[in-house]
């Protein structure tokens, strides 16, 4: 199946674009960022079924990252995101 959500760069120094495509309509639907340890860095709202959100990565510490697609309190694609420096 195609993925609901998609990083480029990936891996990332500067900014990150998140591509993602929601199958229902959009209910409480965001994307998290979480670092290697689970812990929640970032929530970003989305109002529509599909679109495209853009990140600064140059705060983060280089190192492994997960960017989760939920909607309806549901996870619905998760993605490994790398930053380096």
């Amino acid at each position: 199946p195609t993925p609901l959500l998609k990083l480029a760069p990936n891996p990332a120094s500067a900014w990150l674009a998140m591509d993602y495509r929601l199958e229902t309509p959009a209910d409480r639907a965001y994307l998290l960022l979480r670092d290697a340890t689970g812990r929640q860095l970032e929530q970003i709202p989305i109002a529509h079924t599909e679109g495209q959100a853009v990140y600064d990565t140059r705060p983060l510490a280089p190192g492994p990252y997960t960017v989760e697609l939920v909607n309806g309190g549901q996870l619905m694609d998760a993605q490994k995101l790398i930053v380096r420096p």
